[in-house]
């Protein structure tokens, strides 16, 4: 009986071990920024959205590597491409604010329209501002609203109308439909 506690206690002791190890999320959000960095790595690296997005975190905000906007915008652009809203506006605000690339209003809102199809609600808000300050002509927009649809993996906000009229009617007007 004994024996076989202390096999029990032996297993439990190596499943704890292996349970201890958090996630990459739970290290992140726990602010252990050096092994969520280690754990995503590999996951990122094997094609994995999420830890793309996770790893141009890591390099924009400089959370347990050296800051690097140009490898923040790499991984950025690897998990947009696949369709993580997440990742999409991250990549959009790269282009809006010059952050290791030019500015690229057209690619700015093309990423911010991906997202916000995708239900990013942050997104809105960037592309709406785009808009109203005239940034960009409704050819431009247009433009934009086309190239996102091929990132536009889970669209879960329909379009309002045609093609570009929602933000033509903004910039024209200068009002919200």
């Amino acid at each position: 009986m004994r024996l076989l506690f202390i096999l029990l206690v032996c297993v439990n002791l190596l499943a704890g071990g292996c349970a201890d190890r958090r996630t990459a999320k739970e290290a992140f959000d726990n602010a252990d920024y050096s092994t969520a960095y280690e754990l995503f790595k590999p996951r990122a690296e094997a094609g994995d959205d999420e830890a793309q997005n996770y790893l141009g975190v890591h390099y924009f905000l400089g959370l347990g590597v050296k800051r690097d906007l140009h490898k923040a915008l790499q991984w950025y652009e690897k998990a947009a491409i696949q369709g993580n809203p997440e990742a999409q506006f991250n990549y959009g605000l790269m282009f809006h604010n010059a952050y290791g690339t030019e500015h690229n209003m057209t690619d700015a809102f093309k990423w911010y329209y991906a997202s916000y199809r995708q239900g990013n609600r942050n997104a809105e808000l960037y592309m709406n501002s785009l808009a109203d300050d005239n940034l960009l002509s409704p050819n431009q927009i247009d433009y934009a609203k086309l190239q996102a649809k091929q990132y536009i993996a889970n669209p879960v906000v329909t379009e309002h109308g045609s093609e570009g009229t929602l933000f033509r009617n903004r910039l024209q007007t200068g009002s919200v439909q």
